[in-house]
């Protein structure tokens, strides 16, 4: 196995793939606002320890386009009205997006990722992991152009984001003290790619109706790869740790407590590159603030543009593995979501089905992560990037804690560029017998400086890029496009992940 061109198989807080044949013959109408990509990306919370589930709105069965004008349009357009919101087919609302759920008029307004691109780490950026991660992000609708490639995993679900916000009043009530988002992932798995393991199995039909679960998990890791918490990061350093839970452990019998995230709305947009701003932030979440044990992040929504943006100081990422015979559950630190609705007064998608990159001769479909099916509205953006991007970064003594059944080696071992031979590039922290970076002779994540860690590209005491003296985390980068899709059950609603162990 080459785990080097495969990287991980996992980006932050899932896309599709196939042929890439463009053509200009297509297009997505818009009569209104358009979403302007690359910097922005989807908003609320990110998943983490803390409040489960959300309240499932009813669809919009109404015909009629968004309030914007957009729909899908061109020969690649699903014919099926099943792929739409409502028998409206492509005059349904959100249809430019293929959303299957209507979020207009409604106080939850309730999301599931189409499509995901990893700029970084480098692990994540090689077409074959692109098309991996596109395969776990869809569902299994050939009639809906997703779910119809043969060269990759497309429509077995297992890397599918949920997000639901909570409105009462709507978005642009004043009084917003009791809107949260809620931030997860799909206990989805195709039915027939998880036939032997019918325990994270649901139906198609039943994901639709019913409504996508958000899972929750205790996850232990796999045996021999677990560490001590007390030497994940040097004293000094674990002293004054600001950002979320201490590096976590799972030696003795340790858990991660994987659970979606609930988020508090504030009233004004901030800025994380700003310490001050940051560390006034973080210690809303520190033992005495005022979000302490009641949130796990924050978010803000300007109702008038559609511009959200969400922050977490700690969050989860969840994939399963090939054929749902086990699954990792990841920390990202301090998760940085923003995006931006096609139409605010719809707010069914963040981003757009392209279109104009398909054609019926080329079964619709593009494996090409430049020139992707899915991108921001009209083409408003340059091709690869999309209107929902999350940000955040992975500790290098965590990722060592995650062990990939796919590629057979730990994150720490394969989240690195790889070298011109193809031997592991992290400077001699890998051991080839556990193929891990914590066995090797100079792993010693005590040491000042962080002499004893692999050079990480990210420094978690500052949040940003690493120096010579801090350097214990790798930058994690992504685009996303959302769309409307219905979540099932209520705020206590979740579905206990159950796999075989990884």
């Amino acid at each position: 196995m080459n785990r080097y061109s495969l990287g991980i198989i996992v980006a932050t807080v899932g896309s599709l793939g196939a042929a890439g044949i463009v053509a200009c013959s297509d297009s997505i109408s818009d009569g209104g606002p358009i979403a302007t990509g690359g910097s922005t990306g989807s908003g609320g919370g990110a998943a983490t320890g803390g409040s489960t589930g959300s309240t499932g709105a009813t669809p919009g069965t109404g015909g009629g386009t968004s309030a914007s004008g957009a729909k899908c349009e061109g020969e690649c357009c699903p014919t099926d009205n099943a792929c739409y919101s409502s028998s409206a087919g492509v005059n349904a609302p959100g249809s430019e997006c293929l959303a299957t759920h209507d979020n207009t008029n409604q106080e939850h307004i309730q999301l599931r990722q189409q499509w995901i691109s990893a700029t970084k780490p480098v692990g994540n950026t090689s077409p074959l992991v692109y098309s991996v991660l596109a395969g776990r992000t869809q569902l299994p609708q050939p009639a809906c152009n997703q779910g119809t490639t043969t060269s990759a995993p497309v429509g077995s679900g297992g890397y599918i984001q949920l997000i639901d916000y909570f409105l009462p009043g709507g978005a642009s009530a004043t009084n917003i003290d009791a809107h949260v988002s809620t931030v997860g992932f799909a206990q989805y798995v195709n039915t027939e790619v998880a036939g032997t393991n019918p325990d994270v199995a649901q139906p198609l039909a039943s994901a639709l109706s019913d409504g996508l679960c958000l899972l929750t998990d205790d996850y232990a890791g796999k045996d021999g790869y677990q560490l001590e918490s007390a030497k994940m990061a040097p004293a000094a350093r674990l002293a004054n740790w600001k950002a979320g839970p201490k590096p976590m452990g799972l030696a003795g019998g340790g858990k991660w407590s994987v659970k979606p995230a609930k988020a508090k709305r504030v009233d004004k947009d901030f800025n994380l590159t700003v310490p001050a701003e940051r560390d006034a932030i973080l210690a809303r979440f520190a033992t005495g603030g005022d979000l302490a044990g009641k949130f796990d992040g924050i978010f803000f929504m300007d109702p008038a543009t559609g511009v959200s943006h969400g922050y977490s100081p700690m969050s989860w990422v969840v994939v399963y593995s090939d054929k749902a015979k086990g699954h990792i559950s990841l920390p990202i630190r301090e998760a940085e979501l923003k995006g931006k609705f096609n139409d605010p007064k719809a707010p069914n998608c963040i981003g757009a089905y392209r279109t104009k990159a398909l054609t019926t001769a080329g079964k619709c479909e593009s494996t090409d992560p430049k020139n992707p099916p899915w991108g921001c509205l009209n083409d408003s953006c340059a091709a690869g990037t999309a209107p929902g991007t999350t940000d955040g970064y992975f500790l290098i003594s965590e990722l060592d804690q995650v062990y990939s059944p796919d590629l057979g080696a730990t994150l720490c071992t394969t989240y690195p560029p790889p070298s011109p031979m193809g031997q592991p590039p992290n400077e001699g922290f890998f051991d080839e017998a556990t193929k891990s970076c914590a066995k090797s002779p100079k792993w010693d994540p005590t040491l000042a400086d962080d002499a004893g860690l692999p050079h990480g590209d990210w420094c978690s005491e500052t949040n940003s890029a690493a120096t010579d003296k801090c350097h214990d985390a790798w930058r994690s980068s992504t685009f996303h496009v959302f769309a409307g899709a219905k979540i099932k059950g209520d705020a206590a609603t979740t579905c206990t992940l159950k796999d075989a162990p990884p």
